[in-house]
């Protein structure tokens, strides 16, 4: 018989004909279908199959050093996602789950290629296997066609069992409970279709006949029975009386019944009671609790017993690949909480960026596969094993889930620019207030030298004026730059003595009088450009053109000046206090790290050593781009940046 008309005979995996009529005065004769209209056991039973059958379910390969990586090209892969011609990964899973929770096991025919691959999973009632042993060996006979399965071509999922190959089904032991609602259900339902007149006492004189007895009953019944006759008002001869059978729904106990019955039912199914429907009041830290338990104690149970049966049956006991349900889904809390687990998660190294964007359902980032650990925020291999005195270059290739090519082959160059970035980061929390004392430190100098524009001086009076005039804002301006200045020093100090990884004290008066040292030059270079800027601006040009002139340089400024300084100053004051903190700190070498975006002047320069306080470049040396492009230094340079716009760095050791 083919396998499409095996498929076609399996008529339902879930309803199957009992193939007799029952008596329900019976309790044990209580059947599936019968089960299945009790509202507390369909809900738990529904929500157990639609929360397999919508899991992540995903195969994988154990590489060598013990990382895993996600198998999506493969025949077994393929297969989770198309496990059968006519159902989808859902439906599949959900026809399965429905039989493993009702008869304590799931069984679907694998149909395999010619060279063996599993390409189809076949979903097969459980009421029509029967497990038995031939010659030997296992087999499960299928009932509808006689044909007898071997084991390596059935996928079993096992729920309850006490031999590993007989189930045992939930159903027959929650028969009795479940028959007990129904009667409570059957009751209930005829005390309010009675219209809550389940009974009474008509009495009558002695003398009445059969006749009339009989008469004044169908009456009654008659008039005053049903849901449709309640709360008529009765009307009797005046030698009768009526005495009702008094009860009502709290003495019938018909809530109390409910609620047991669904406290009976979570509890056969290892679940809580909300899960089947139960209303029960608590807290959201209660409601959290909750449904972590049923992941811990109901579903990662359920979900090892598949994930042990797709093993065995597409991986035939190959321990390098095996089928893992992902759970983590069902533990994520709001957003906030979330955002706690994933930074601490991060930081302590054991995910990485891109474990966080997949379970948040976001493609993967370029270097989002490293981890990294807190000290100075590196990748876990250089903290654990470079020494931070010589910097012995390390090469690896490191292997991408999502199909990048390599993308670091030196890891203490990796290391150079995750120190880089955090520096970098510590510089640029000051740059708006710098950007903003440049704006204002601008302004004054462009008044002042509109005021001397005013008394009508010729150009080169104006620009030696002009000069004085900066020198002295300049001093002005000292002060306020030395605490900008200083914000960064104390967040770069901290960066640097991990970087070196060295316990020596830094002489904080020392350090404190670099920094206000520093501040003081950048005003001054910020008044020597300006005049440089003026005269260069000036030159050749007619005392009749000088305020034209003036006006539209000014304007120049104004747009472009404050940005540029922030920007370079920020970098400048990073570099030098490093500089200054490597010679504190017993670092006898540094070297440059050329930024991310470096130009070709600069990457030329990358990883050039020096003794710390050494010239990095010379004045008079040539700097060659590698295209016949040269850079001439005019002036010696410690340390970057080494033009406008350059953002490099430099690190300690060779």
């Amino acid at each position: 018989m083919g396998l499409g008309k095996l498929f076609h005979k399996i008529k339902d995996t879930v309803s199957v004909s009992v193939g007799k009529s029952l008596d329900w005065t019976d309790l044990m004769s209580f059947n599936r279908d019968k089960a299945l209209e009790n509202s507390a056991f369909w809900i738990c039973l529904v929500n157990l199959a639609r929360t397999f059958g919508s899991l992540p379910m995903h195969a994988y390969t154990r590489l060598p050093d013990g990382t895993r990586s996600t198998d999506a090209k493969s025949a077994e892969a393929i297969l989770l996602k198309h496990p059968c011609p006519h159902m989808n990964p859902y439906s599949f899973r959900f026809a399965m789950s429905l039989n493993f929770e009702l008869y304590g096991v799931a069984y679907a025919k694998i149909h395999r290629s010619t060279t063996g691959k599993p390409i189809a999973l076949y979903p097969i009632a459980s009421t029509l296997i029967q497990p038995t042993v031939r010659d030997g060996s296992l087999f499960y006979l299928y009932a509808n066609t006689g044909e007898y399965i071997s084991r390596k071509d059935m996928l079993v999922v096992m729920n309850l069992t006490t031999n590993g190959i007989i189930p045992l089904a939930p159903l027959d032991y929650i028969r009795q409970d479940l028959a007990v609602a129904d009667a409570a259900k059957t009751m209930q339902h005829n005390w309010f279709s009675r219209g809550t007149m389940l009974g009474g006492i008509v009495k009558v004189p002695a003398n009445t006949n059969k006749e009339t007895k009989d008469e004044i009953r169908t009456s009654f019944q008659n008039g005053f029975g049903g849901s449709g006759n309640s709360f008529k008002t009765a009307v009797i001869p005046d030698n009768t009386t009526y005495e009702p059978v008094k009860i009502d729904s709290k003495s019938a106990e018909f809530q109390e019944a409910q609620k047991w019955t669904v406290a009976e039912v979570a509890r056969r199914f290892g679940v809580p009671e909300a899960f089947a429907g139960g209303s029960i009041r608590e807290t959201y830290a209660n409601a959290e609790q909750r449904g972590i338990d049923l992941v811990q104690y109901s579903l990662l149970p359920r979900s090892v017993a598949w994930q042990d049966a797709f093993n065995d049956a597409l991986f035939l006991h190959n321990d390098s690949r095996y089928v893992k349900l992902n759970l983590n889904g069902l533990l994520r809390g709001d957003a906030a909480t979330r955002s706690a687990y994933y930074h601490n998660a991060l930081m302590d190294g054991w995910m990485s960026a891109n474990d966080v964007r997949s379970l948040e359902d976001m493609d993967p980032i370029d270097y989002g596969d490293l981890y990294m650990v807190p000290m100075n925020y590196v990748p876990r291999k250089v903290a654990a094993t470079t020494n931070p005195y010589t910097y012995q270059a390390m090469t690896r290739e490191s292997r991408c889930e999502y199909g990048h090519t390599p993308i670091l082959e030196d890891t203490r160059k990796l290391e150079d620019l995750a120190y880089m970035a955090e520096r970098s980061t510590a510089a640029a929390s000051q740059r708006k207030a710098i950007e903003r004392l440049a704006r204002k430190h601008l302004k004054t100098e462009i008044d002042a030298l509109q005021a001397l524009l005013d008394s009508n001086i010729s150009a080169s009076e104006l620009l030696e004026k002009f000069r004085v005039a900066t020198e002295k804002i300049a001093r002005e301006f000292g002060e306020q730059y030395v605490a900008a200045f200083s914000a960064i020093a104390s967040k770069i100090q901290p960066i640097v003595q991990r970087q070196v990884r060295t316990g020596t004290p830094v002489d904080a008066d020392a350090f404190e009088r670099f920094v206000k040292t520093y501040a003081y030059a950048a005003s001054d270079r910020h008044a020597a450009s300006r005049n440089g800027a003026l005269e260069k601006a000036l030159s050749g040009i007619p005392d009749d053109q000088v305020r034209d002139t003036v006006d539209t340089t000014t304007q120049k400024w104004i747009a472009t000046v404050p940005n540029q300084q922030a920007a370079t100053e920020t970098n400048r004051s990073a570099n030098a206090m490093t500089v200054f903190l490597f010679a504190a700190l017993g670092v006898t070498y540094m070297h440059v790290v050329a930024s991310a975006d470096a130009c070709e002047f600069c990457h030329r320069l990358d990883g050039r050593v020096v003794e710390v306080n050494g010239n990095v470049l010379s004045k008079g040396e040539d700097v060659d781009d590698g295209s016949g492009n040269i850079m001439h230094i005019s002036k010696s340079k410690k340390h970057p940046p080494f033009h406008d716009g350059c953002a490099c760095s430099v690190a300690p050791g060779r």
